[in-house]
């Protein structure tokens, strides 16, 4: 403690009366009342209050040092807790990864590609040249299914066998998988949000085998409506034209 009072001055002060005392860090002058010195006394009789604030406390507990980088011999202050826990000294992240970079080589790939001997990632099943390949067939896919027709679906090995009302259930599936903007949109009837199914302005049945899936699925037939409010339109206890002003193609 570096008081700026006498002893004198501390006995005939009132309890509550602030003295003068100066920073044992930053030299500054702070005041404090009597009673509160003489707790800090009793606490501690050798030292007593000794700093203006708890940032000079932590100054004074942390020791600092001045270290230069390892990589980069950029000069910089180092924590006291910093320098036990390693005695590498980097100024960044990029200079602590440039040394340990070379000190450390990364694994070689072993893994193998599911659909050619090249090399993958441990995260991937393929090579970064079959991905690409494989999204190319998927895109090309997904071209060729919006080109077949309701004959051609209804006709395939897939639906052969299968309950009358299931034989469409391919063709809801790829409306979900080209529609998904649409999922989004909450319902054009009652604005609900939360589970929302994508129903056809012109019913599926009425379309012509001929029909192309691209045509029946085409994002202009198609409308977001909620579970509730698609089975009022199925069964006609709600019109479509109340809700696009568009009568049904």
């Amino acid at each position: 403690m570096i008081p700026l009072f006498t002893q004198e001055e501390l006995n005939k002060a009132k309890h509550r009366e602030e003295l003068a005392l100066k920073c044992e860090q930053c030299s500054k002058t702070y005041y404090l009342k009597k009673k509160r010195i003489i707790d800090k006394l009793r606490i501690n009789p050798n030292k007593g209050p000794r700093f203006c604030s708890l940032k000079c406390h932590y100054k004074s507990v942390t020791k600092a040092q001045t270290v230069k980088c390892a990589t980069c011999d950029i000069a910089f202050v180092k924590s006291q807790n910093q320098i036990t826990k390693t005695n590498n000294n980097f100024c960044s992240k990029p200079c602590a990864a440039k040394l340990n970079g070379k000190l450390y080589k990364k694994k070689q790939r072993t893994l193998k590609c599911k659909d050619c001997d090249n090399l993958r990632l441990s995260t991937q099943t393929r090579c970064e040249t079959c991905i690409n390949l494989f999204r190319k067939k998927r895109k090309n896919k997904i071209k060729d299914n919006k080109a077949l027709t309701l004959k051609e679906l209804h006709s395939r090995l897939s639906a052969q066998g299968k309950h009358p009302s299931w034989k469409n259930a391919q063709l809801r599936q790829f409306n979900r998988q080209w529609n998904k903007e649409l999922s989004s949109d909450p319902c054009h009837s009652c604005n609900y949000i939360l589970h929302v199914e994508l129903c056809h302005k012109k019913p599926v049945s009425t379309f012509p085998e001929s029909a192309t899936l691209g045509e029946i699925n085409d994002p202009s037939n198609i409308i977001p409506l909620c579970r509730n409010c698609h089975w009022e339109l199925d069964h006609g206890f709600l019109m479509l034209e109340a809700l696009t002003g568009v009568e049904p193609a």
